[in-house]
C-alpha cells in the first residue's frame, strides 16, 4: 500500500483530488436520496428513479476518475480517446443502475449488499475501461495483486453503502451509506492508480480522435454540472416530499384510529400518534429501522399483546403475503377492546394494519342487549301472570255456572 500512497502524493495535485473527493461525495449523497425515493415506489415510477440515481452515480464515479486523471502526472503528455471515455461514462451509467435495481428487487435482507457489490463492479469496469482510454507514449502494465485488492474494496465498500441505505432512509444514514458509496469509488481509483506502472515507448503515438486534458476538463465540468443540477432537484423533492409529509403526518394524528404501515421487506414505514398512544409504545423503539418483530416484542414487554412474538409474526406475514385481509378483536390490560384489522396494498410492497378502540361500542352493545333482555324477560313474566290471571278467571266462571240455582 505503500506504492499507492506514494502515487497520490507524488504523482497527483491534491488540490484536484480534494475537488474530486467533493464531487464524488456530492454525486453520493444524490444517488442515495434518488435512491431512497424509489424504494418507496412501484412500477414504472422506481424504473425512473432508479435510472435517475444510477445516471447520479455513474456521473460522479465517471467524473471523479477523470478529475483524479486531470490531477495526474506521469511526466510525460497523454490525452484521452474520445470512443472510449463516452462509452466508459456509459457503461457506469448502466451497471450502477443495474446494481441499485438488484438491491430492490432481491427480496432479502442481503438484497442491499448484492447490489452494492454490482455498484462496485461498475466502479471497477468505468475505471479500467477509462484507463484503456489513455494514449501516451508508453505502455501501461499493471500489478495485479493491487488490481484485484482495488475490485474487492470498491464492491465490499459499495456493499457496505447500499446495505446502510437499504435499512434505513433518515438523513444520517442517507450521509453514512454515501461516504461509504464515496471511499467506494475513491478506494477503488487511487488503489488502481497505485497498480499503474508506464513505460515510455517512443513508437506509440495518440490518435486523432482524441481528448485533450483541456477537452477533458470541460466535459468533466459539464459532467459536474449535470450532477449539482440532479442534486438540486433533488433537494427540490425533498422541500416538496416535505411538505407533503407534515400533511400526511397531521391527516394522520387526528385519526381516531391507531394506523401501521410495514413493507414487505416486514420493516416499519409509519405509524400515526394514536397507534402508539393505544398500546403504550415507546419511540425510542418504533422508529424507522425496526421490524414487525421488534414491535411485536415491544407489546408483548409492554403488556398489550399475549401472543407468541414468532407465532404472531408468522401469521401476519402468511396472511399478507397471500392478499388476506387478517381480523380480530384484541383485550388490553387496562380492560379496551381494539378492533385489528390487517390489509395488504395492492402491489404487494406495503401492508397497513388499523387499530379502532371499540370498548365503548361494545359497552353500549352489551348494555343494549341486557336491557333488551331484561324486557324480553319481563315481558315473559307480564304475558304468563296474564294467562295465569285468566285460566283463573276462566277457572271461577266454571264453577260459578257449575253451582246449582
Amino acid at each position: 500500500m505503500f506504492r499507492v500512497f506514494n502515487c497520490l502524493v507524488s504523482e497527483h495535485d491534491l488540490r484536484l483530488v480534494a475537488i474530486a473527493g467533493l464531487v464524488c461525495f456530492l454525486a453520493s449523497f444524490t444517488a442515495i436520496n434518488l435512491f431512497g425515493r424509489a424504494r418507496g415506489l412501484s412500477g414504472r415510477a422506481r424504473v425512473n428513479w432508479i435510472v435517475a440515481a444510477g445516471a447520479a452515480t455513474g456521473c460522479g464515479i465517471w467524473a471523479t476518475h477523470f478529475i483524479a486523471m486531470l490531477s495526474y502526472d506521469p511526466g510525460i503528455s497523454i490525452a484521452y480517446n474520445l470512443t472510449l471515455t463516452a462509452l466508459s461514462l456509459v457503461l457506469a451509467v448502466l451497471i450502477t443502475s443495474l446494481g441499485l435495481g438488484a438491491a430492490l428487487s432481491i427480496k432479502r435482507l442481503w438484497g442491499g449488499a448484492i447490489g452494492g457489490g454490482i455498484v462496485g463492479a461498475g466502479v471497477a469496469c468505468m475505471h479500467y475501461l477509462g484507463m484503456g482510454a489513455v494514449e501516451l507514449p508508453g505502455r501501461v502494465t499493471w500489478s495485479i495483486d493491487l488490481v484485484i485488492v482495488s475490485i474487492v474494496l470498491g464492491m465490499l465498500l459499495g456493499a457496505v453503502a447500499l446495505a446502510i441505505a437499504m435499512k434505513r432512509n433518515d438523513i444520517r444514514s442517507s450521509l453514512v451509506a454515501a461516504l461509504f458509496l464515496t471511499l467506494a469509488i475513491v478506494s477503488h481509483h487511487f488503489t488502481a492508480m497505485g497498480a499503474v506502472e508506464i513505460i515510455p515507448d517512443p513508437t506509440r503515438t495518440i490518435t486523432a480522435l482524441s481528448l485533450s486534458p483541456t477537452s477533458l476538463a470541460l466535459a468533466v465540468a459539464s459532467a459536474a454540472i449535470s450532477i449539482l443540477s440532479m442534486s438540486l432537484v433533488s433537494a427540490f423533492a425533498d422541500r416538496r416530499v416535505g411538505d407533503r409529509s407534515l400533511l400526511l403526518a397531521t391527516a394522520l394524528n387526528n385519526m381516531t384510529q391507531g394506523v401501521v404501515m410495514f413493507d414487505a421487506h416486514e420493516r416499519f414505514v409509519i405509524c400515526n400518534d394514536r397507534y402508539l398512544e393505544m398500546y403504550n409504545l415507546s419511540r425510542e423503539v418504533v422508529k424507522p429501522g425496526c421490524t414487525l418483530l421488534d414491535i411485536i416484542q415491544h407489546r408483548i414487554a409492554t403488556g398489550s399483546l399475549t401472543r407468541a412474538a414468532e407465532e404472531y409474526r408468522d401469521e401476519l406475514i402468511t396472511g399478507m403475503a397471500e392478499g388476506k385481509t387478517l381480523s380480530a378483536i384484541v383485550e388490553t390490560p387496562n380492560g379496551a377492546s381494539i378492533s385489528v384489522v390487517n390489509k395488504p396494498i395492492p402491489g404487494g410492497n406495503y401492508w397497513v394494519g388499523t387499530h379502532d378502540d371499540i370498548t365503548e361500542r361494545l359497552t353500549t352493545e352489551r348494555k343494549n342487549a341486557a336491557l333488551a333482555e331484561q324486557d324480553q324477560r319481563r315481558a315473559t313474566v307480564e304475558t304468563a301472570i296474564q294467562s295465569f290471571r285468566e285460566s283463573v278467571q276462566i277457572g271461577l266462571q266454571t264453577v260459578s255456572m257449575a253451582r246449582p240455582r
